[in-house]
């Protein structure tokens, strides 16, 4: 799997990775990508209970010992390029 980074829109680096967590500006993984077997495997957590115990849980397998708590969702204001 191949991750290409941007910072401000400048130049693009890319990077061979087996695994991917993105954090917010909190500190909280808000997503996991990863290559297992010829297979991509993505985690967000939603707003449902059942959803981030999950994202959690897999967390953990992968020693990442951090706790995702959705407790209320705010849209961000749409962006369209074009």
């Amino acid at each position: 799997m191949w991750v290409e980074l941007h910072n401000n829109l400048g130049h693009p680096q890319r990077l061979r990775a087996s695994r991917v967590v993105i954090y917010d500006d909190n500190q909280t993984p808000i997503a996991l990508a990863m290559d297992y077997d010829r297979f991509i495997i993505t985690a967000m957590p939603e707003n449902a209970v059942d959803n981030v115990a999950e994202f959690n849980n897999l967390l953990r397998t992968l020693n990442i010992h951090s706790t995702v708590i959705v407790s209320g969702l705010q849209p961000r204001r749409e962006v369209q390029i074009r």
